[in-house]
């Protein structure tokens, strides 16, 4: 039976590890929000908020787990006529987004993945249910990716 998540003459693409990197900041510094805002909550109204610095903790710290593996499952690859996106550990899905299908492409950046030169690539086409995001290109990548795109989506779209 075949495979439909294997693609063996596909070269798929990762993406760099300082996204991981980025992610689990992100996640820190959130946790570290909701502990300023629940631990005096819970000394001074009630102690029952325990639990939800209990909860908040566990689950924070359960996706902090699943941080690297999302971030090595994550592949794309540029084919000729459409992008190839792959994703996810337990539920996985595969995206192919036709180049005659979009209709711009958006990179963006904010401050922390700047530090770690990354950039995010937001892909939108006619029907949202095909949008796609690919975040945590280093910059020279991401704007090669936009570029490229934008070049073989007006290529596509002169076809019509």
């Amino acid at each position: 039976m075949a495979d439909i998540f294997t693609f063996d003459d596909i070269e798929f693409r990762a993406l760099p590890q300082e996204l991981a990197k980025v992610q689990l900041i992100r996640s820190l510094i959130v946790l570290l929000g909701f502990y300023l805002i629940l631990i005096p909550l819970s000394v001074l109204v009630n102690p029952w908020i325990w639990v939800g610095v209990a909860v908040i903790s566990v689950v924070s710290l359960l996706r902090m787990l699943l941080i690297y593996p999302r971030v090595k499952a994550f592949r794309y690859a540029p084919q000729q006529n459409e992008l190839l996106i792959k994703k996810g550990i337990f539920f996985k899905n595969v995206f192919a987004i036709p180049y005659g299908r979009i209709q711009y492409v958006e990179a963006s950046q904010g401050p922390l993945m700047r530090y770690f030169n990354l950039s995010s690539i937001q892909i939108y086409t006619a029907s949202s249910a095909t949008e796609g995001t690919i975040r945590g290109l280093y910059d020279e990548e991401a704007a090669a990716l936009r570029a490229f795109l934008s070049q073989r989506c007006e290529a596509e779209m002169v076809g019509l």
